[in-house]
């Protein structure tokens, strides 16, 4: 696999998100970033205009979000992953986790597969919205990452029993008949939180 270690101030960063990464995982990181930037120029991927936002942003809050809150969870299915964040990059820092990236989008779903291939992971792939994906009963967490959910995938996810990953920000509305059973500021960021939701009362109830 290609990749240096010249960019980023590795240790800065995993410090402030408490995480740890190692020589791979950081080789697959700049690998990414590398191809981002390239397919960035054809193809809307992301609308972050440096290497440090993207780093910070789409990495290291994805990084984070998988230590907090999939310590215990085996399977993953990330629903709109655009570029793989968070889903993608969760499988950089969990290479053991079962990820299904969810893209309705064919030509960002080419690029999945690609950069997926290029760093030796690998995740399933389904090309559709959430709303029509028939693997939620494998599942245990679904990711969303500045998305509100829609009432069809909630009712989804509920007959599932699939819990709810949202990075958000501080304005995310209640979604009724879920209730938050973890919530954390994320790093470096002044209103932006991950959640982490289940079926039951709705929020704000006690």
């Amino acid at each position: 696999m290609r990749g240096t270690q010249t960019f980023p101030p590795w240790e800065r960063w995993e410090r402030a998100y408490g995480v740890r990464l190692n020589q791979r995982q950081r080789s697959q990181v700049l690998l990414y970033l590398e191809r981002l930037e390239h397919w960035n120029r054809h193809l809307n991927l992301t609308g972050l205009a440096t290497k440090e936002e993207r780093l910070r942003i789409h990495f290291f809050e994805s990084f984070w979000a998988a230590e907090h809150f999939l310590r215990e969870s085996r399977s993953l299915a990330d629903v709109g992953s655009g570029a793989g964040f968070p889903g993608l990059a969760m499988l950089i820092y969990r290479p053991h986790l079962a990820v299904t990236l969810i893209e309705k989008n064919h030509k960002k779903m080419v690029f999945l597969k690609q950069v997926s291939r290029l760093l030796e992971l690998c995740p399933s792939f389904f090309e559709g919205r959430g709303e029509v994906f028939d693997g939620w009963e494998g599942v245990e967490v679904a990711s969303l990452r500045a998305l509100r959910p829609s009432s069809e995938l909630l009712t989804g996810l509920s007959r599932a029993k699939v819990r709810l990953l949202l990075l958000a920000g501080a304005d995310q509305e209640e979604l009724p008949g879920w209730k938050v059973i973890k919530r954390k500021k994320i790093p470096l960021s002044e209103r932006r939180f991950g959640m982490l939701l289940q079926t039951g009362e709705p929020l704000g109830s006690t």
